[in-house]
């Protein structure tokens, strides 16, 4: 005989593991940490209004936060070493972060951007052309400049574009300096830029 959905359901449930109970707060951490796993994969976690709960228990929260992490071992380890490239070059970039499986960049102001290219390979005689800082439409000629040439040397040098890149001027309005996004790149491209930036291109 057949069993019945009811039948089924009820031994389901009767095989599944017994959680022990979790304080409130140990709950709070659990739902955190799978919305934070999440994020990094690009996936949307739905909580409640309160930001406690989930559609999965606590247990099972924590179990897919570490199922998710070891799937973004590989990401997470270039990006450790990404970051310890940034700061060998004394590069005043933000520290990358992962999102939606890519390695976010963020903004870099004119100088940083020129040393990055340069790094890249680009013509350091380009790059550190003289520029009337009095001047805003030679100051943002400039900077546009640096950009194409910082973007140039990425492709030329990683095989990938910077297709977020941003050319931002300065906003008196806004008293926001003049930067560049570099926004994200995949984890290959990022790879292949922690290699050029320990060897060289």
């Amino acid at each position: 005989m057949c069993a019945t959905n009811a039948d089924t359901a009820t031994e389901t449930a009767n095989s599944r593991p017994q959680h022990r109970a979790l304080s409130p707060a140990e709950a709070l951490d659990a739902v955190h940490a799978l919305h934070d796993a999440l994020r990094q994969a690009g996936v949307t976690a739905r909580t409640s209004n309160d930001g406690d709960a989930c559609t999965v228990d606590a247990d099972d929260a924590i179990t897919l936060a570490r199922v998710v992490r070891e799937g973004l071992r590989e990401p997470l380890k270039t990006i450790e070493d990404l970051t310890g490239c940034l700061r060998a070059h004394d590069l005043g970039m933000e520290e990358p972060c992962l999102t939606g499986g890519k390695v976010e960049l963020g903004d870099v102001s004119v100088p940083v951007a020129a040393q990055l290219a340069v790094l890249l390979g680009a013509s350091p005689e380009k790059v550190n052309t003289a520029c009337d800082e009095t001047n805003d439409l030679a100051r943002w000629a400039h900077g546009e400049r640096v950009g194409d040439l910082l973007t140039a040397a990425f492709r030329t040098a990683t095989g990938h574009t910077l297709v977020d890149y941003l050319f931002h001027p300065d906003c008196l309005s806004c008293r926001r300096e003049m930067a560049l996004t570099l926004g994200r790149i995949g984890v290959d491209a990022a790879q292949r830029l922690v290699k050029i930036l320990q060897y060289g291109p």
